[in-house]
């Protein structure tokens, strides 16, 4: 993680395993440097509230804040107004924490019928070893 991300994840432990579950997080745990940190959005010295209508992550100035020449040039206002911290192990969180219940559902599903599989035939070849 970049210093930045780290020293504001010091205190704001909530908001940084959000971001770090985000696109943005992940690309930057894959150590892809080109990747917005908490800085890029939020700013330096000029951190406000959200709620501050001269905040760069007020909902007014997020598709300027996210459309940056550096970002994604000509992002439309509807996809910069979208959340960016959300915790997809909550239900709030909606369509991600669905997806990743079914995630979680066919990997388990897969493994306990895998084992349902292998293990009668693997039990049957060492059978089958033994008698040889």
């Amino acid at each position: 993680m970049a210093k930045n991300s780290k020293t504001c994840g010091n205190c704001h432990i909530l908001i940084f395993d959000e971001y770090k579950e985000s696109f943005h997080g992940i690309a930057m745990g894959y150590g892809y440097e080109a990747v917005v940190n908490c800085s890029s959005c939020h700013g330096v010295h000029n951190i406000l509230p959200a709620k501050n209508p001269l905040s760069k992550v007020n909902p007014a100035n997020l598709a300027e804040t996210c459309g940056q020449e550096s970002c994604h040039p000509g992002m439309p206002e509807k996809i910069a107004s979208s959340k960016i911290h959300i915790d997809v192990g909550q239900k709030k969180s909606g369509v991600p924490y669905y997806i990743q219940q079914i995630l979680l559902w066919i990997v388990f599903t897969t493994a306990i019928i895998t084992l349902i599989w292998f293990v009668p035939g693997f039990i049957r070849k060492i059978k089958l070893i033994k008698n040889k």
